[in-house]
């Protein structure tokens, strides 16, 4: 009777926290900074959320990474100093209750001579100076601290820079229904 009473315990606090966000619709910015580990590489970006008045919302935001002066040229490292932004990614997702977000991305390898400088470390084999797409997908965890003020941390993925882990500031304003 115990191990009834508490799973039915545990299950009514589960459909709390997902039947908690009645009128709780709302329109944010989430942003981020953080490393990609591919290319050593600074990653950053921003998204626009707006979360309906249920369970659901959707996002779109931008990433881009700033790689310090390193790129392969087959397996040997070299330096340039010609490359600031070589990389760039939209997203666009879903989110599910107040607290994850998750979706895709697609972006473009911007560098103006791929034959002079060649990126070896494409995840998913498709490794060539031809392939400018980058593609993957993202989930961030929403941690708000008040209504207005929260924390995020996104882990991402894709075919370039492999995993990107970052943290940022969430700002949101409730909206009317």
């Amino acid at each position: 009777m115990k191990k009834k009473f508490l799973l039915f315990i545990l299950l009514l606090a589960s459909v709390q926290m997902f039947s908690e966000n009645k009128n709780n619709a709302y329109f944010g910015v989430l942003t981020r900074c953080g490393y990609a580990f591919n290319y050593d590489a600074f990653n950053y970006g921003v998204s626009v959320i707006y979360k309906f008045d249920g369970l659901f919302g959707v996002t779109a935001g931008f990433d881009g990474y700033y790689i310090p002066n390193k790129f392969l040229i087959g397996d040997k490292q070299h330096l340039s100093n010609n490359h600031k932004f070589p990389l760039w990614d939209c997203r666009f997702g879903f989110i599910l209750t107040k607290y994850l977000t998750f979706g895709g991305l697609l972006g473009k390898w911007t560098l103006e001579n791929p034959n002079e400088i060649y990126m070896s470390r494409d995840m998913w084999g498709i490794d060539n100076e031809r392939n400018r797409m980058i593609y993957g997908g993202f989930v961030t965890f929403v941690l708000p601290v008040k209504d207005y003020l929260g924390f995020n941390i996104d882990l991402a993925l894709t075919n370039k820079t492999g995993f990107n882990i970052c943290a940022g500031l969430n700002f949101t304003i409730k909206t009317s229904n």
